[in-house]
């Protein structure tokens, strides 16, 4: 194991946090996105469209990919129960509103890879996102986010 991560006595431990006990810190996790079979780059062109991992224009079950994610899920709310600085933001009903989740959006792709969101699908979350932190009573040192794109 190497030196950094050993064990240290408790009396040589560092305290872990400098900050003044009148700030709170303010944990955000960010349950998984949808994680489809098939990396929709593999699917996007005419020439590898047939290829039998993208079977199903790369689209599936809302409630099969739910079940995919549910153990972290009721561990992220387990915890975000357990401590009341602790939230969850979740893009997965942006991500697929409906019974059929697709690795695209109005014709562009959601997802770089099966379990990445490409550029635009950042951009799509990326105001709802920013309404979450802004929404944090006090949120953190009242830092302001843009939540649309500048012209």
């Amino acid at each position: 194991m190497p030196p950094s991560c050993e064990r240290r006595p408790k009396s040589t431990r560092r305290s872990g946090s400098t900050a003044s006990p009148e700030k709170k810190l303010e944990v955000i996790f960010v349950a998984p996105p949808p994680v489809f079979k098939a990396p929709p780059f593999r699917c996007s062109d005419w020439f590898n469209a047939m290829n039998p991992i993208c079977v199903g224009r790369n689209q599936q079950s809302r409630s099969e990919l739910e079940s995919l994610r549910k153990p972290i899920v009721d561990t992220m709310a387990s915890l975000a129960k357990a401590f009341p600085n602790v939230r969850i933001w979740d893009p997965f009903p942006i991500l697929c509103p409906g019974d059929i989740c697709g690795t695209q959006h109005d014709g562009r792709p959601l997802f770089f890879d099966g379990d990445h969101l490409s550029g635009y699908g950042n951009m799509l979350l990326y105001p709802y996102f920013a309404r979450a932190i802004a929404s944090i009573p006090d949120y953190i040192g009242g830092l302001r986010f843009r939540t649309t794109r500048a012209s």
